[in-house]
């Protein structure tokens, strides 16, 4: 008896887990942003994750022009060539310190803007810059 009743408990428990985990993976909406030329970015939130999608062209990139702070509150991914400038700062949002706040696929150049990654564990830091300026 005891050993049906084990078998009967743990298929409900079962059961349940599933329906509840099921709907919450099928709910998860990933929004994203992407761009592919040059912009000015003037104290603007960034809520989604943003793709800018830089030229082919090393004399020719798309241009970020960053303007006051610009909340980061996802990843911003660039592939090809992409250049940051301004006199601005990119700022790593509250809901964005688990996360990447730049990550680079490409060659991308940064001249004049502040990245305030907040503060993130020590080991992170070396890495996300490694990646910037060995790109």
């Amino acid at each position: 008896m005891k050993k049906i009743m084990k078998k009967v408990l743990g298929t409900i428990l079962c059961v349940g887990l599933i329906t509840v985990i099921f709907p919450i993976c099928l709910s998860t909406d990933v929004k994203a942003e992407m761009i592919a030329e040059s912009q000015t970015w003037d104290g603007k939130i960034i809520s989604e994750d943003t793709t800018i999608t830089g030229s082919t062209d090393e004399n020719n990139p798309v241009v970020i022009t960053v303007n006051g702070t610009v909340t980061v509150n996802n990843t911003i991914t660039t592939a090809g060539y992409v250049k940051f400038t301004g006199s601005g700062m990119l700022k790593r949002g509250a809901s964005n310190l688990a996360k990447n706040m730049l990550q680079v696929n490409g060659t991308t150049t940064i001249d004049g803007i502040t990245i305030d990654g907040g503060s993130i564990k020590k080991q992170v830091i070396p890495l996300i810059l490694r990646r910037i300026v060995k790109q």
